[in-house]
């Protein structure tokens, strides 16, 4: 029998199939084809709720469709990103800073990208982490950082960071912390942030002075524009518009800051979907509407911060579900907490913001008297108060209605309630016709220049319940108002004839920090030079009689401390703080000498001023510190001699020297310092312990210096 031969077949075979193959070998040496939208969006499986028999929750936007990420992702995507990155943000110009090291180390070489400042790389090289938190970028944010498809966490800010936050971002399906602060990005926040399933933290905060009244819009506008360079109190972001319900769906989110913004419009419902958050911060915002009742559903949550907005009507009677919370709710009209909740705010961890009045009995309706009362009454304020120098004045001396006169309010009588002047240039003095205005419930005349007594009338005459008139020329409350003042957390103000000696000195000499050390352009400093109590001021503790007692300007940055951008030098004023047990003022610029005057401060327990540009030597006045527990001076520019008297500190637990041009040798008055657990004096010029000093050395539990 003949055997069949298969050569011709195979033959044929490969005849049809080589141009299919030399094709394909083509289209892959022209680059991976882009997935269509459309494609992404049908292989998206749907969102599947499962609702309960008792509670459903609010209503979950559709995930937004981000712009396409490319079909393939690999390490020089994400060079691509960072090069981006670089060249948007000035890259080359990138500022130096006190976190020490070159900020553009290694961008833009050959190095593995993990070699690269800010930038963590896993086993495959792929970017995870993104951290420039310590760089002061200048530009605007490249959308291709949307292509880092590995990244976990995501930290960037710089006062000159400007533009939008693009919606690329949302591609970022990894990201677990996106954290944006102390820039000038503007403009809406991206729906597109609800597809991050995986983030835990969203912090878009920043800070800024409060706007005008909503609706006042030419007011908001020329508000906008005069404070556009205004470095604010602490960070400073100016993202607008509302918040998008699609946050909604990041249910794994623990921590929501969006404070000190310019954000308009309700608080989402959507919000209470978020089961896992523990804080929601969205203070000092243009926020308006009621709160939504749906956040009484978020069991976790631990801090809920509502203050400096437009929010009306009570709180929710749904918050009597959260026992563990700390919130603040103060200086919005209107807001106010409901009868029904007295109890849970006295049992929760703190509540600040004001009870709603009772139900007052029905009045019969105002006679046009009483309204030309209350209009000769805020005539009397323009007259008094430089009028016509006014910021904002739309419609005053005019016979439109009341409730069209810039920064007034009324109520459906036509009687005023609320008046909101603050940072409106007032100056002069508040005339006692204010008094008159019976049915005033808010008067807010904060940031002007107004002096004398606020009139007798507004405490005995008025409904008043929300009232702040600090950071005026002298503007103070009667002493005999210190009762009613502290009656309610919503009255803001110092008393006249203010204060004690003790309390005077520790306001100036703070004022002389903030002076002398550049305070405008610290990275955070929250209330510094208001008439709010100094405990209120940033990083200033105080005791139960408003001593300060702690005074720690270090930030902490994407959980990492920092420190607060304090240039120049110490004053002495900072001897007189009596009180103080802890100054921490580490991670600046400080230059100069240690004030010898800081040996007055008997109190003092910690003192920390490592690594800044201190220098000069050690002043010997330490030495009279008899309570210090901890010193720290390394990462400086001090020289000289150890002084003898540092050996008085018998109390001392620590000492770091370290990292300075100090000399000679430790002093043989150390062997008085019983219990010293740990001591650092290398990388100096020639400090060294003597040989007298190696049996007290073995005593001590961390020993790092050269001996002699």
């Amino acid at each position: 029998m003949r055997r069949r031969s298969f050569l011709p077949i195979l033959l044929l075979l490969v005849g049809l199939l080589l141009p299919v193959v030399l094709a394909c070998a083509d289209d892959n040496e022209a680059g991976p084809v882009e997935t269509p939208a459309a494609a992404w969006t049908a292989l998206t499986p749907p969102r599947i709720w499962k609702v309960g028999p008792e509670e459903t929750p609010a209503a979950t936007p559709a995930p937004t469709l981000a712009p396409t990420l490319p079909s393939e992702t690999s390490v020089e995507t994400d060079r691509a990103a960072l090069v981006a990155l670089y060249n948007a943000t000035d890259g080359p110009n990138w500022p130096e800073s006190h976190w020490g090291g070159a900020p553009n180390r290694n961008w833009l070489t050959d190095q593995p990208l993990g070699e690269w400042h800010g930038v963590t790389t896993d086993a495959n090289g792929r970017v995870t982490e993104l951290d420039l938190t310590n760089v002061e970028l200048r530009g605007n944010i490249p959308p291709e950082i949307g292509n880092l498809s590995e990244l976990r966490r995501l930290g960037l800010w710089g006062p000159t960071l400007t533009g939008p936050i693009p919606p690329e971002l949302g591609n970022l399906s990894r990201l677990t912390e996106l954290i944006l602060v102390k820039t000038n990005l503007s403009g809406p926040i991206p729906p597109e942030l609800g597809n991050l399933s995986n983030l835990t933290v969203l912090m878009l905060a920043g800070g800024r002075r409060t706007p005008p009244l909503p609706g006042d819009v030419d007011d908001i506008v020329a508000w906008r524009l005069e404070n556009r360079e205004y470095p604010g109190d602490g960070l400073s972001n100016g993202l607008s518009g509302p918040i998008p319900p699609e946050l909604g769906n990041l249910s794994r989110l623990t921590e929501l800051n969006l404070q000190d913004n310019y954000l308009t419009g309700s608080i989402p419902a959507e919000l209470g979907n978020l089961s896992n958050l523990t804080e929601l911060r969205l203070s000092e915002n243009s926020l308006t509407g009621a709160v939504p009742a749906e956040l009484g559903r978020l069991a976790n949550l631990e801090s809920l911060e509502l203050g400096y907005n437009y929010l009306t009507g009570p709180l929710p009677a749904e918050l009597g579900n959260l026992s563990n919370l700390v919130v603040w709710y103060s200086y919005n009209p209107g807001l106010c907490r409901p009868a029904a909740l007295a109890d849970w705010s006295g049992a929760i961890k703190d509540s600040y913001g004001p009870a709603c009045p009772p139900a007052a009995a029905p009045e019969p309706p105002s006679t046009a008297a009483a309204g030309e009362t209350d209009r000769m009454a805020l005539m009397a304020l323009y007259n008094a108060a430089g009028g016509p120098q006014w910021r904002f004045s739309r419609n005053w001396r005019t016979d439109n209605p009341l409730e069209s006169w810039h920064g007034v309010s009324t109520d459906a009588a036509g009687r005023v309630t609320a008046l909101a002047l603050s940072d409106n240039n007032l100056r002069g003095t508040v005339p006692p016709e204010l008094g008159d205005l019976a049915h005033l419930e808010t008067l807010y005349l904060f940031r002007n220049e107004l002096t004398g007594q606020l009139p007798a009338g507004l405490a005995t005459q008025t409904r008043l319940r929300q009232l702040s008139f600090a950071n005026n020329d002298g503007l103070c409350a009667p002493r005999s108002w210190a009762d009613w003042l502290d009656s309610s957390e919503n009255f803001y103000g110092p008393l006249c004839l203010e204060q004690t000696p003790g309390l005077r000195g520790d306001r100036a000499a703070l004022v002389a920090l903030y002076n002398a050390t550049n305070g405008p352009e610290w990275t955070a400093s929250r209330h510094w030079l208001s008439n709010r109590p100094l405990g209120e001021w940033y990083g200033v503790v105080t005791d139960d009689n408003g001593r300060v007692i702690r005074l720690e300007l270090t930030v902490h940055i994407h959980h990492r401390l920092t420190g607060n951008n304090l240039t120049g030098e110490l004053p002495p004023e900072l001897g007189n703080l009596s009180e103080l047990v802890t100054l921490d003022l580490r991670w600046s610029s400080l230059a100069g000498e240690i004030p010898p005057e800081l040996g007055q401060l008997s109190n003092l327990a910690f003192l920390f001023l490592a690594h800044n540009n201190l220098s000069g030597s050690i002043p010997p006045e330490l030495g009279r510190l008899s309570n210090l527990a901890a010193l720290e001076l390394a990462g400086n520019n001090l020289s000289g001699p150890i002084p003898p008297e540092l050996g008085n500190l018998h109390g001392l637990d620590y000492i770091e020297l370290n990292s300075n041009q100090l000399t000679g040798q430790l002093p043989p008055s150390f062997t008085n310092i019983p219990n010293l657990g740990r001591l650092a004096f290398d990388e100096n010029a020639g400090l060294c312990a003597p040989a007298a000093l190696q049996v007290w050395l073995g005593g001590v539990e961390v020993v790092h210096g050269p001996l002699c």
